[in-house]
Order: structure tokens, then sequence, then C-alpha cells
């Protein structure tokens, strides 16, 4: 699997005038120096997907159970093919993900031999990161966000008894856009995130959620506080719809949320090439919060890949691996043969040494796509700026219309 590094990112970080005042609490984390261009991201092992008898799954997880083995095979295939770089989340099927990752990495039992694929030879701890998250839980709306400090540090014991990992690579801050307040995480959560990265119980802090707004914000504001995050995980902002990750924000001209993660040392990664499904031939799920102009769009641009015998998806896939500025793209990969997909794609970058812009060998026919769906004149190109993405901090503000006590009961029980 191609390897890239962090490598923007370092070289700024490594820049002493760049770096925070001098009363931050903490030096910078550690990032891992160099990433699999495609990391597996973990939310398909959890009965979010009612795929091949999941939904009836529930913890603790049978390790017998057929799903529960394919899910482990799939995560020992990627690490074998050299996709060594897990993203999961409390969040995805509440604890199940997690504890799935657990039993991949250390569960063995003689009878299933002949089923079970074994994991490689001499794999440690360090030849693997682990990345997970704080801050959203529960299927119940009133549990399913808790910011405050004991449910943070809680938190993070918990991910590591599941995984049986030790330590985080990196613990990231989940959909902060839902916070009941930005003073809240700046108060509270961070502050103990970093406490958690001076302990060794993670090796760096991230960032993670829809809203580049949010992010920049709360990345700007902790560092005038002294506070350095390390990485910032971003998803359905590099895609075939939407390239906002690397567009000059419209605000006053600002640089690009690539370029301001830079400026602060910050490592970037992006998950959700297909955009949630949008960029599939079946669609996207009924609850996908895209505005129908774009689901409308994307389905005419899966059309026109397939009267020239091309997978969207394929093609979606490859697009954003295709950008040398993102060290690691997160898929998610269900079963063996969508790892080994995924690794025939990555694998047309083998011999990519390039360090930034575009990189990979497309076909005549994927560049002609590529031009008439991305370029000035595209199929996106019919659509306002608005319509190619949707409000992240509009979804989160109507979440806690209907939640009781809103975000005032929410923000006082968490400072507690």
């Amino acid at each position: 699997m191609k390897k890239r590094p962090y490598a923007k990112a370092i070289a700024i970080a490594d820049d002493q005038d760049q770096s925070p005042n001098s009363n931050a609490p903490s030096c910078a984390g550690k990032l891992a120096s160099e990433l699999p261009i495609v990391g597996l991201g973990c939310s398909s092992f959890s009965n979010f997907f009612f795929a091949d008898g999941s939904k009836s799954i529930t913890l603790p997880l049978d390790p017998t159970h057929p799903v529960i083995i394919e899910w482990m095979n799939t995560v020992r295939e990627a690490i074998r093919c050299g996709i060594n770089l897990l993203d999961t989340a409390p969040w995805y099927g509440h604890g199940m993900s997690e504890c799935l990752i657990g039993l991949a990495l250390t569960y063995d039992n003689p009878d299933l031999r002949n089923v079970l694929i074994p994991l490689p030879a001499g794999l440690t701890r360090a030849n693997l990161i682990i990345n997970t998250k704080v801050g959203r839980y529960e299927a119940d709306p009133l549990h399913m966000f808790d910011f405050s400090a004991a449910r943070v540090r809680s938190s993070v014991l918990q991910s590591i008894e599941r995984m049986k990992c030790e330590y985080i690579d990196v613990i990231q801050l989940h959909d902060p856009e839902f916070a009941p307040s930005i003073e809240l995480l700046l108060d509270v959560t961070i502050p103990v995130m970093v406490e958690l990265r001076d302990l060794g119980l993670v090796r760096a802090i991230g960032i993670t959620g829809y809203s580049l707004d949010v992010q920049r914000e709360i990345i700007q504001r902790s560092w005038d506080k002294g506070i350095m995050f390390d990485q910032s995980l971003t998803y359905c902002h590099y895609n075939l719809h939407d390239q906002s990750l690397f567009s000059a924000a419209t605000k006053d001209d600002e640089a690009s949320f690539a370029s301001f993660c830079w400026s602060k040392g910050i490592g970037v990664m992006a998950a959700a090439p297909l955009s949630m499904g949008l960029l599939t031939k079946n669609g996207p799920p009924d609850w996908h919060p895209a505005c129908s102009e774009l689901k409308e769009a994307c389905q005419q641009v899966a059309a026109q890949c397939s009267r020239v015998n091309v997978d969207v998806a394929d093609l979606a896939i490859t697009y954003a691996l295709s950008n040398a500025s993102i060290p690691c793209t997160l898929l998610g990969m269900r079963n063996t043969v969508e790892v080994y997909k995924a690794v025939s794609i990555a694998a047309r970058f083998d011999d990519d040494d390039s360090s930034s812009g575009q990189v990979g060998k497309l076909s005549v026919i994927e560049n002609k796509l590529l031009s008439d769906i991305t370029g000035p004149a595209g199929m996106f190109s019919r659509l306002k700026s608005d319509q190619r993405e949707w409000d992240g901090k509009l979804i989160a503000k109507e979440f806690w219309k209907d939640v009781p006590g809103g975000v005032v009961e929410a923000e006082k029980s968490m400072r507690l």
C-alpha cells in the first residue's frame, strides 16, 4: 500500500515561529510519520447498516457469528494488505465497532482457524494507527452527546479497553458543531484531551465534523489559548461535487481550510469520498442531508459514468486518492471484497512520487469524465455553491430543538 507523509503539516510544525504562545500547557502530540493512502473507516462494523444479518447483532459480540467473523476478516485482511490505519468511534454501533476491532486484533479460536484470516506474523501495536473519538455516543437524543470532562476521560479508557490497544494514536473531538457551545469545548472538553495527550493515553488530539467553519473557529481559538491540535479529519469536502477543503473561504478571502490547518502544523485527512452514498449507482440513504438538486445531479453523473462502463464509485475513489496533498482517505469496507477493490484502486498510485497536486494514472475515459464532471462547465457547475454541500450547523441547531431542555440544560450538565 502506498504511503504518504503529513509532509506539509510536519514541515510547518517544525518552524518555531508557528508555535502557539509560550503559555501552552502542552507541546503538540506525535502523529505517525507516514499513512496508508487508504484508511479503514470502521463505521460499517455496526448495526447502523442492516445488511447481511447485522440488524440482529447486539453487544457483547459473539465471535462465532458469521457476520462478526466476516467483519474480523475484513479488518485482518485490510491490515495484511497494508491498510494499517483504523478509524472508529464510540458512536459507531454505540460501542460495537470498537469492540469488533478488539476482537479482530486479539481473538483466536482453534475451531475457527479454517475460516478466520490470520493476522500478519509479528504484528505489533506499533505497526498500527488506531484513531477514535469523544463526544458522541448513544442513540437516545438525551444521551447522544456528552462533552463533559468526566465522559471524555472515561470514554478514552473505555475505548482502549474495548480495542485492547494500549493507547490511542489520535483522539478526535467528534461532531463539535453539536456541542451546546464552543465555549464549553474550550473550557472543558479540549483541556481534558490535552491532559490525556500529556499522560500518554493518546498520542495526539484531533477534531472531526462536517462544518469546516466550526473546525476552523475551534482550532484558532484553541491556538489563541495556547493549545495545539495535531490533526483534522474532514468528510464530504473533497469529492466529485465538493472540493471546498481546498477552496478559499468566502468570508474575507480567508485561506482554504487545508491551508489554514497546514499553517498551524496540523495534519489533514479526508473521509467519505463517496459523499455518504451520493456518488454511487444506488444513490444515498433516505436520511442523507443533501438537497434534491444535488442528489439528482449525482445520479446524472452516475448514469453518465455507466454509459461508458465506469462505476461512479470507483471514479470517485480514484479522484480522492489522486490528490497527494491528502495523505490518507478513509473508506468504509464491510467485507474482504471491498478491501480488495480499495487495494486495487490504491495500487494505481504505487509509482507516484509527487508530493502535491493531482497524481496517478487515469485513463483517457476517466480524464474526460472528470473534466465533464468537475470542470468549470461540468455537471455540478449548474448548482449554486450552497447546493453542493449542506448546512451542518443548521442540522445541529435543529437537533437541539427536539431535546428536552435544549442546549441550556445540556451545557449545565456537561460543566458539572
